[in-house]
């Protein structure tokens, strides 16, 4: 076991944190907090959730998801200055000075079971170009059901961004909706709540974007010339599988490799496009991790000479860390890292531990880790995670 020490910073965004982003830019409320590194320019990111700018906290009356509605917005963060936490620098901001959505959803109401919001999952960069994966969700409640993952992208550092239309992995439980969901994947990317209304521009075909795994997906620099994407599929139902493509391959749906089992020497059998897809599926020897996990964040750690995976635990009580020698396992049984309770964060529900190599301190002896609060806050708070 590698963890030393824990401790709670404080929180990341909201009228509680030191970064003040109510009042700075128009963020009251928010969750995740999805790293990404742009190494052509040295800045580091952060991409947010559904955010919002009612002013979460146990002294408000009410506790409402309400004003300024964004579905996804990014920050900007100070790098390899962490003593006191993660300072927030700026937002992708619109003209007003307010955080700024990335890509907006339709935000219908959950009986017209279209889409609600869309959602980050996992953000990198390559070649200078900045991706964001997401997933479309159609509705929370009584039961989560997707639409389908997918990906934008940026070649400006952030300012502007636009779809990656053949990088979409459609739910299997869209099957019902298809004729809408084939509007949703062929939208161009909107800034602004669309409701009911579509404008598909591109030209994705359902069928052969069927997904399984990878509504929720998370990118990876595998070091070795591929991308890996960390996926699940049906929000948060599925436990983990992995799917791999060469760098200069990102933006091709066909390219990727889906990880169907391992061999007699325990290393991974890779089978590209839709027969991996289906072959993957359908092995339960394709688990990276069979437990369900929601959001998650993997990174190399120097200092322990690991690969290092956050996660939810599967009963949604703790945050927890996992390890392994390679990317694609085996990932041995995790240590918590905090868990719902927290004497700093009481009456409070714990979710999506995220961090980086960058939000590491002396060599990765040091770990930042962002974890997700759920009400009264609706803000993620930084946790420092000292090891042995």
């Amino acid at each position: 076991m590698y963890i030393k020490n824990v401790k709670v910073l404080g929180f990341l965004t909201g009228k509680n944190s030191k970064n003040d982003t109510l009042n700075r830019f128009d963020v009251g409320g928010t969750d995740l907090g999805m790293p990404l590194y742009n190494s052509k320019t040295d800045e580091m990111f952060i991409a947010f959730g559904d955010t919002f700018n009612a002013p979460f906290g146990p002294d408000d009356e009410t506790i409402g998801f309400t004003g300024n509605w964004r579905s996804n917005v990014m920050a900007k963060v100070k790098l390899n200055d962490y003593k006191d936490g993660i300072e927030i620098v700026d937002f992708i901001k619109d003209e007003e000075g307010k955080a700024r959505v990335i890509t907006e959803a339709h935000h219908t109401a959950p009986e017209d079971l279209i889409e609600i919001t869309k959602i980050p999952t996992g953000l990198i960069e390559v070649n200078g170009v900045l991706y964001m994966y997401y997933f479309s969700i159609r509705v929370w409640r009584p039961v989560p059901f997707m639409n389908y993952g997918g990906c934008v992208k940026s070649v400006d550092g952030g300012k502007t961004w636009s779809r990656v239309f053949d990088l979409t992995w459609v739910d299997e439980t869209s099957e019902e909706f298809k004729e809408q969901t084939t509007k949703l994947i062929n939208e161009e990317l909107s800034t602004v709540p669309l409701k009911t209304e579509f404008k598909p521009v591109g030209k994705v075909d359902f069928d052969h974007h069927r997904g399984h795994y990878y509504t929720q997906s998370f990118p990876v620099d595998g070091k070795d010339g591929y991308i890996y994407l960390f996926g699940e599929g049906n929000y948060r139902k599925t436990g983990i599988k992995l799917a791999r493509v060469l760098k200069e391959n990102i933006e091709v749906f066909d390219e990727y490799e889906y990880m169907v089992d391992y061999d007699e020497f325990g290393k991974p059998i890779w089978v590209k496009g839709v027969e991996g897809i289906n072959l993957q599926k359908k092995n339960v020897n394709s688990f990276i991790l069979a437990n369900p996990s929601g959001e998650l964040t993997v990174f190399y750690n120097d200092y322990l000479k690991k690969w290092t995976l956050l996660k939810q635990s599967e009963d949604k009580t703790q945050a927890l860390m996992y390890t392994a020698d390679n990317i694609y396992g085996p990932y041995l049984k995790g240590e918590v890292i905090i868990q719902n309770g927290d004497k700093d964060v009481p009456n409070t529900i714990l979710y999506a531990p995220l961090s980086h190599e960058k939000f590491l301190e002396e060599g990765g002896k040091i770990m930042n880790v962002i974890v997700s609060v759920w009400k009264p806050y609706y803000n993620p708070i930084v946790v420092k995670v000292e090891f042995k």
